[in-house]
C-alpha cells in the first residue's frame, strides 16, 4: 500500500479467546481460511492457534529469541533452561544449528508453510512501495521499490552487466528480438530493450507479484518495446507449479513449498508468438534444463544465450547436470563462455575442460559460417 503501513494487531483478554482484526482489503486478499479460531496439536503438547499465525510469523522474523519464549510458555513446565541460538528441551533437539530451524522442526509442515506465505503476502500489501532512479548499465531507469530483495537487489546503481557487454559484441544489438525467461521484476529486460530498441524484448516471469511489478515498471518508464508475461518456461505448454516466495521457482515437490499454478509456455511456442529470436536469457532458478528442452526448434537457428547455472541440487532435482546444459550447445555451432560470481569476466570454455562446480553464468555464442 502506497503512503501508509498497516499493520495487524492483537488484543489478548484473561480466560478469552484470542482475536485479531485486519483491515478488510487484506483480509480479502490475503486469508482463504475462515477467521474462526483452531486449535492445532503439535507434538503432542504445543498448541497454536491459527487466529495468532500472522502475529507470530511477525515476531518470528523480528524477534526469533522472543518467538520461541512465547512457544515454551504454551508447554507444560520444563525446569528453566538457557535459551539461545539453541534450544534445549524435551520438545526440541539441543543440536538446532539456530532458533528458526528448532521452531521449524516443532511445527507441522502445513503450518510452517501456511505461515511463511502469510507473511510474505502481508509484506507485500503492508511495505510501503516507493519510486527510485537509478543507473544500470549506463541506462537511467525509475524503478520500484517494495520488497525486501528489491531493496538489496535494485536500489543502488548497477555497472554494465559482463554478459550484456559480450552479447553486444554479437547478437544483442539495435532490433535483435530477446526472449528474457525468470524476468523477476524486469530491471535486466529493461536495459535489453534499451539496447536492442526499436527491437522487442519478451520478459516472462512466474511470479504473479514480480511480474506485476515488472509491468509497473516498464509503464513507469515509457519503454514500448518490452512485453511482460506473467508465465513460467518449461519443456511443455500447459500448467506448472510454481512455489510462492519472493524468488519463485518452479515447484521440485518440496513439502514445504507453498505454490501456485501458472502458465506454462515454451521458447518455441515464444518463437511462434513472437518471432525467433537473436539471444536468450535464461535464469529460472534450476530449472534450465526444461527450459532448454522446450527450445529445440529455436536453438536451431542458432541464437546467441546466456544461461545461468543452478549447479547442484536445484539443477539435479529436475535431472539435469552442467553437462546436459553444456549439450544443448554442441561445440561446432557454438563457443561457451563462463564466469562464476566473483570473476569479473567470462573466460572461453576450452575442448575437455571441467565445468565449474559451483553455480556459474554460461554464455553460448553462435559461430559465424
Amino acid at each position: 500500500m502506497r503512503g501508509s503501513r498497516s499493520a495487524l494487531w492483537f488484543e489478548e483478554q484473561p480466560n478469552a479467546k484470542q482475536r485479531y482484526s485486519v483491515p478488510a482489503d487484506f483480509r480479502c486478499q490475503v486469508f482463504s481460511i475462515s477467521a474462526r479460531n483452531i486449535s492445532i496439536d503439535i507434538k503432542g503438547r504445543l498448541y497454536l492457534r491459527l487466529g495468532t499465525i500472522v502475529r507470530a510469523a511477525n515476531l518470528l522474523v523480528a524477534n526469533p529469541s522472543q518467538f520461541v519464549r512465547k512457544i515454551a510458555d504454551r508447554l507444560v513446565p520444563l525446569p528453566a533452561r538457557p535459551i539461545g541460538r539453541t534450544l534445549a528441551s524435551g520438545y526440541m533437539s539441543a543440536s538446532a544449528v539456530n532458533i528458526k530451524q528448532a521452531v521449524r522442526s516443532a511445527v507441522p509442515t502445513r503450518v510452517w508453510n501456511w505461515l511463511r506465505v502469510l507473511r510474505i503476502r502481508y509484506t507485500i500489501l503492508a511495505s510501503r512501495r516507493r519510486r527510485e532512479r537509478h543507473n544500470y548499465g549506463g541506462f537511467s531507469l525509475n524503478v520500484e521499490i517494495g520488497d525486501p530483495i528489491g531493496r538489496g537487489w535494485y536500489d543502488h546503481d548497477w555497472p554494465e552487466l559482463p554478459e550484456v557487454a559480450v552479447l553486444r559484441r554479437y547478437g544483442l544489438r539495435p532490433g535483435a528480438t530477446v526472449f528474457d525467461v525468470g524476468a523477476h521484476q524486469c530491471i535486466v529486460a529493461m536495459m535489453l530493450s534499451k539496447v536492442v530498441e526499436p527491437g522487442l524484448v519478451v520478459a516472462v516471469e512466474g511470479n504473479r507479484y514480480n511480474a506485476s511489478v515488472g509491468r509497473r515498471n516498464v509503464e513507469s518508464n515509457g519503454i514500448g518495446n518490452l512485453r511482460v508475461i506473467h508465465g513460467a518456461g518449461g519443456a511443455k505448454s500447459g500448467t506448472v507449479t510454481f512455489t510462492e516466495n519472493w524468488n519463485g521457482q518452479v515447484n521440485s515437490g518440496a513439502p514445504d513449498a507453498g505454490s501456485v499454478q501458472v502458465r506454462c509456455y515454451t521458447i518455441d511456442e515464444l518463437s511462434r508468438l513472437f518471432g525467433r529470436p537473436q539471444v536468450l536469457f535464461i535464469d529460472v532458478e534450476g530449472y534450465e534444463g526444461e527450459v532448454l528442452v522446450g527450445a529445440s526448434d529455436t536453438l536451431s537457428s542458432f541464437p546467441d544465450c546466456f544461461v545461468e547455472v543452478h549447479v547442484g541440487a536445484p539443477l539435479e532435482t529436475f535431472g539435469a547436470t552442467a553437462e546436459t546444459i553444456l549439450a544443448f550447445f554442441p561445440a561446432e555451432h557454438y563457443r561457451l563462455f563462463v564466469r562464476i560470481a566473483e570473476d569479473e569476466q567470462f573466460r572461453e570454455l576450452q575442448a575437455g575442460e571441467i565445468t565449474p562446480k559451483v553455480r556459474f553464468f554460461l554464455l553460448a555464442i553462435a559461430r559465424v559460417f
